[in-house]
């Protein structure tokens, strides 16, 4: 019997050159060198993921989609690539590329739903390894590898800190699938390249591709490692062998994946060619700019890179290794002996060097590729080639997604390193002995995160570590998953919190899946997590989570939406992506985040149309179904020309008419003249929130009319408004807004005016709380400013006058601001005479019908002071209503809004103290302040808080002292929050200090030191937008055509106050809380302003303004549409007969056709989000709602379908000859 050393590479075949295949290999070197290499590995995937395998329940894992546990949610989650209309998400969005994943989730989640989410969710992982293992083993084979240092490649590659932060992200369910198959699809390669059989070289070839079709369908990250990975291997492969075959066998390779994968390239083309927008509903420059970012601020340092290691924790790295250069210095060694031993092995001498120069070259692009722009050749890599292809940029952006390609170079060399080692030490046992314990040591420090059982055990240092950790299956998630996939009718559901994330140093893994998977419960969702960016969505979410309601009618806005049920996770404590929530970093940064707390809880309570669902009981989650649900398809009967964003849409909610929002309305910013004019006699009327007047002009107006922020010259820090759009209702909700502009610090916005004649100026911006006073100035004279105040301003257009500009060079139009929170959104500079004739063209379109909504609080005239449930006063912002006195203290005002520090340095003492009166006693009030001391090595350093409340007594509210380690503190590190009692009007606090500070920052998410009053609403009245003016008050309110309104007040008080109303009459509140009150007849002056005087005690407020002109009702009532839902791209209908609107409540989307009578009508995008479409009069009878791809993919998928049974039939055809009985078989080549 032969024996065979295991340990030793095979010597080439005589007259190989060094670059043919090894002998074969029989018997127990087979065993040796392939079973028992996969036998380790699976014994260590079972030691690295024991806390989970055998133990009940499911792992609810922490990143994007969680694995789901029931059969129905995991087929929901199949059911999106099936379509090219991802209706799931939000209000829907292009969906062509889901199409990716098709035959991933044939084979893995509808096949693997009869196994159940909880047995694959733990198994997953152990049987990649396995899988990858294997086909790393058969490499090493083609290599000549013993025994050793195959085990040592496996093991690199099977388990590595990329592996392991895909396993505790969520992303080893797509990405290990295709690194599972990769290797196997390169040892193909190999043997077509090898093999002189033509035939044989078909069948390699052609199973290659039908394997590499597998892979690619595991998301895109399956087609960029198939891509990588062949590509690499055949440029190896060329020039070891100095032939074209192995470009050829990956030519064919790649076109046989590449054709099974035409059902969703086509559309996707298609979308790419079409669609106005990209991704997400966000433009390719948009999506652009932010993964440019992503790239440049998770580069890692060479030294890091040179490892395959990054001790940065970002969310956009996706590395969660829980080791660090700094803190594990025995892992770094390890590190550095595993790349040591890959560089030898790149020396060694193996039978095939195609495979060496891939390893090589895998090892080389990881690094360059980690690096990113912190080398010339990754800058080069991702800015002038990968930024060319948008769909790989955005997925690969993240450089920590490129490690896979290092190990796979690490895994081989490093074998090859070890096999030079253990030949160089042949002939002695005790030296290879000790290579082995050396290579064996290596190992284990290198992989102590796994042996030591941390997949399953929660981990610290960054939000994204999340241990795989089962929880008991929610039983409630079952009900509930079963209910909405078996229920016939077709609705939307949301699901309260959007995204349950890990808290505190050490997380606690999610208990159950609803939180977090985008709606899949056979029903389609909105307010998903906020990168998905569809804007209606986007606002609802900041909606509703405000410090308290601002809307009590929040079921009329999900009703647009076609939301008929809202889920509500009791159990969870509200975090998101957004700047409200807690998600701790490990960097210096903002880590004074703060957990809002119970705000959904209250805000359900407010809801006068969401009430319990008597259908559903499914604790601990609560079921309201929504009283004011609207249909997803519905006809209405008008529709008018309207202006204000979704800010109109919630006035309208919150108005005494709610219904005015079921009409189709159309957007200023959102339509032309000439769609305008398609519409025909059933539009007609405005409706219009506050000053939004030239909103309404825009589709009269030239193209160029309106300048955006975005192309003005900056002076100073500007950041764009999307990050902080969900901070405040009254920002962010149109259009218009896209290239809007926030101010970060003290800075001017320049817009260059070209041209000469008369001209009329109005500038779009509005301000944040305490942003101080923006300046508005034409040539260098003032003609306009904005007044933040206490509450803020929202974005609205300032008038700016008329300028008569003379031939010469360009005129400009300045905006001085004062510090942060001013934002600029454009400028609409128009001609006179084009002004004059767009608002005639306005007024024939009103036809007499008006209606206008206006926000008391932002149409005073004059500052008046705000009623709201909460009043915040930050003791530093320089518009404050509060007075200051210090002693032997410092105070730097850094910015209006309340930025800066008060410090007492020197070794006296020092005090500052802050009064602060109120116009209506305030019930309760809570100081936060953030103190930060110095460590005095003599004399303790303190700061002691006291309050008196209406010049009585002061009392203590706390003291705290520092170290004596002679260091400042972190100036995170302290937060106190102090309570005080109620009823106050005059509060002083007083702060004692010596070697202190008591730090203030703006900086979102970050709050300055601030007071806090509870200012309770009379009747517990919701207040519209979350603020009222109280009184007195004189109102100013913008129309847009001159007559006769009939105005409506809304006012706030107490049953019994008397209020004076514009006309001279005096009215007494009939309740406590709201009272919608009529005015009277109203109408503007010469200024297009109407001017509204309200008198009344300071208990009293004006939430908002109605004015009506010519409206004798609600809008006309409209039809139901009997419609069946076919699929994600595809409704069947019936229309009535009379024509009218057909609103569509799915995000707007040009590629959405209504076929009616053999004629395609486009649609227009109504209500700022939605598809409508202007029905003829003559257009009725059956119908077909169908998105364009969907029609595309329709037709392509059988032919996909009928190509996987040709091909895989074809290479079982090929193969069968070598396996006939008897047949003389020919030599292996592996």
């Amino acid at each position: 019997m032969t024996k065979c050393n295991t340990n030793q590479p095979i010597p080439p075949s005589r007259g190989s050159g060094g670059d043919d295949p090894p002998r074969r290999v029989q018997g127990r070197a087979l065993i040796f060198l392939f079973l028992i290499p996969l036998a380790v590995v699976a014994a260590f995937a079972l030691l690295s993921w024991r806390g989970i395998l055998w133990t009940p329940g499911h792992v609810y894992q922490n990143w994007d989609r969680v694995p789901t546990p029931y059969a129905e949610e995991m087929r929901q989650v199949a059911d999106i690539s099936k379509h090219a209309w991802a209706s799931k998400y939000d209000m829907g969005a292009p969906g062509a590329f889901s199409g990716i994943t098709r035959w991933f989730d044939l084979v893995t989640r509808d096949a693997g739903s009869y196994l159940g989410g909880p047995f694959i969710v733990r198994w997953e992982g152990p049987v990649y390894a396995v899988a990858g293992a294997g086909g790393v083993a058969a490499l090493c084979r083609l290599m000549g590898l013993g025994l050793w240092p195959t085990i040592l490649a496996a093991m690199i590659f099977a388990f590595n800190p990329r592996q392991f932060s895909m396993a505790v992200a969520g992303h080893v369910e797509e990405s290990g699938f295709a690194l599972a198959i990769v290797p196997w699809v390169l040892v193909l390669l190999f043997r077509a390249a090898a093999d002189p059989s033509k035939r044989r070289f078909l069948a390699c070839t052609l199973t290659a591709g039908l394997l590499g079709a597998l892979a690619c369908s595991a998301s895109p990250f399956g087609i960029v490692f198939y891509g990588s990975f062949t590509a690499l291997f055949t440029l190896g492969q060329t020039v070891a062998r100095r032939s074209a075959r192995p470009a050829l066998a990956f030519a064919l390779a790649g076109g046989v994946a590449l054709f099974l994968h035409l059902h969703w390239l086509v559309p996707a083309a298609s979308s790419i060619i079409h669609a106005a927008d990209f991704k997400h509903h966000q433009t390719k420059e948009e999506i652009n700019d932010h993964y440019q970012g992503i790239y440049r601020r998770y580069s890692a340092p060479l030294r890091q890179a040179m490892l395959g290691h990054t001790d940065n924790y970002g969310m956009g790295t996706e590395y969660a290794y829980p080791v660090t250069i700094k803190d594990n210095p025995e892992w770094v060694g390890a590190a550095l002996a595993l790349l040591g031993l890959a560089i030898l092995g790149g020396f060694g001498r193996v039978p095939n060097k195609g495979v060496k120069y891939f390893a090589a070259l895998c090892l080389l692009m990881g690094f360059i590729c980690l690096a990113g722009n912190k080398t010339l050749a990754g800058a080069v890599f991702y800015e002038k080639f990968l930024n060319r292809v948008p769909i790989l940029f955005f997925q690969m952006a993240r450089p920590a997604r490129w490690l896979p390609v290092y190990y796979f170079g690490l895994a081989l060399l490093a074998g090859l390193g070890l096999a030079r080692l253990l030949d160089w030490s042949k002939g002695s046992r005790l030296n290879r002995a000790t290579v082995l314990a050396f290579a064996a040591a290596i190992l284990a420090v290198y992989l102590h995160p796994y042996w030591t059982g941390q997949l399953t055990r929660p981990q610290n240092a960054t939000s994204q570590t999340m241990a795989m950790m089962p929880q008991p299956l929610s039983p409630a998630e079952g009900t509930l998953s079963k209910y909405f996939t078996n229920d016939p009718d077709d609705y939307r559901v949301t699901v309260w919190p959007t995204i349950a994330g890990p808290t505190g140093d050490v997380p606690e893994p999610p208990d159950n899946g609803l939180t977090r998977n985008f709606a899949l419960l056979g029903k389609d969702g909105v307010i998903g997590p906020t990168y998905i960016g569809e804007p209606y969505s986007m606002y609802l979410l900041g909606l509703l989570h405000r410090p308290w309601p601002v809307t009590d009618a929040f079921g009329r806005l999900l009703g647009l939406a076609a939301v008929k049920r809202v889920i509500y996770n009791q159990t969870n404590p509200y975090l998101s992506y957004g700047s409200f929530g807690w998600m701790p970093t490990t960097k210096r940064g903002p880590e004074t985040l703060f957990d809002p707390g119970d705000l959904i809880g209250p805000f359900i309570a407010a809801q006068r149309d969401l009430v319990v669902d008597p259908d559903l009981a499914a604790p601990p989650e609560a079921v309201y179904r929504n009283t004011d649900f609207l249909p997803r398809l519905r006809l209405t009967k008008g529709a008018r020309l309207a202006a204000g964003g979704f800010p109109l849409l919630l006035s309208l909610a919150n108005a005494s008419r709610p219904d005015w929002a079921d009409e189709a309305l159309f957007f200023g910013a959102d339509v032309t003249e000439a769609e305008l004019k398609t519409l025909g006699p059933g539009f007609g009327g405005l409706t219009v929130a506050g000053g939004a007047t030239p909103e309404l002009l825009l589709p009269f107006l030239p193209a160029n009319a309106y300048d955006g922020a975005a192309s003005a010259t900056l002076e100073g820090s500007f950041g764009p408004l999307a990050p902080r759009q969900l901070d405040d209702p009254r920002h962010g909700g149109s259009v218009l807004e896209k290239a809007a502009r926030v101010s970060e610090a003290p800075g001017v916005v320049r817009f260059a005016l070209i041209g000469h004649g008369t001209m009329r100026l109005f500038l779009r911006a509005g301000a944040e709380s305490f942003a101080g006073t923006a300046r508005v100035s034409l040539d260098g004279a003032p003609v306009a400013e904005l007044v933040a105040g206490q509450l803020g301003r929202g974005i609205d257009w300032i008038d700016c006058g008329t300028a008569t500009f003379e031939p010469g060079p360009p005129h400009e139009l300045a905006v001085d601001i004062p510090g942060r929170g001013v934002i600029v959104s454009g400028l609409l500079a128009v001609p006179e005479e084009a002004y004059e004739a767009a608002r005639d063209k306005l007024a024939a379109l009103a036809g007499g019908k008006v209606r206008v909504v206006a926000e008391a609080e932002e149409a005073t005239v004059a500052p008046v002071a705000p009623m709201a449930p909460k009043l915040f006063v930050p003791l530093m912002a320089q518009g404050a209503d509060l007075t200051v006195a210090s002693e032997n203290a410092r105070l730097d005002l850094a910015d209006p809004r309340g930025a800066g520090v008060v410090a007492v340095e020197g070794d006296a003492p020092g005090e500052v103290v802050y009064t602060v009166r109120f116009p209506e006693p305030v019930s309760g009030l809570t100081l936060e302040s953030y103190p930060r001391l110095f460590g005095d090595k003599v004399e303790t350093s303190y700061v002691a808080a006291s309050v008196s409340v209406d010049g009585g007594p002061s009392k203590l509210l706390y003291r705290v002292e520092g170290s004596h380690d002679d260091r400042w503190e972190d100036v995170y590190k302290r937060r106190v929050v102090s309570e005080i009692k109620g009823p106050a009007t005059t509060v002083t606090i007083r702060f004692a200090m010596r070697q202190a500070q008591l730090s203030s920052q703006v900086n979102s998410p970050n709050q300055p030191m601030r007071l806090v009053a509870d200012t309770p609403v009379p009747g517990r009245a919701v207040l519209s937008f979350g603020a009222a003016a109280r009184l007195p008050a004189t109102l100013a309110v913008a129309v847009p055509v001159a007559g006769d309104y009939a105005a409506t007040l809304r006012l706030v008080g107490k049953a019994g106050d008397t209020v004076r109303l514009p006309d001279g009459r005096s009215v007494a509140l009939a309740k406590d809380g709201r009272n919608d009150v009529p005015a009277g007849t109203v109408r503007p002056g010469d200024d297009g302003l109407v001017r509204l005087a309200l008198d009344g005690p300071a208990a009293v407020a004006c939430d908002a303004v109605e004015l009506t002109l010519g409206e004798a009702g609600g809008p006309a009532a409209g039809a139901d549409i009997a419609y069946k839902r076919q699929n994600a791209g595809r409704y069947d209908l019936t229309l009535p007969a009379g024509g009218g609107f057909l609103v569509f409540s799915e995000a707007f989307h040009p590629g959405w056709g209504l076929i009616v009578g053999g004629k395609s009508l486009p649609p227009l995008k109504g209500l700022g989000f939605i598809n409508v479409y202007h029905l003829p009069s003559d257009a009725s009878g059956p119908a077909e709602l169908l998105y364009r791809d969907e029609a595309i993919m329709a037709k392509l998928v059988p032919v996909m379908n009928a190509g996987w049974i040709v091909l895989t039939l074809m290479t079982l055809g090929l193969f069968a000859p070598d396996l006939l009985p008897g047949r003389r078989k020919a030599p292996r080549v592996d």
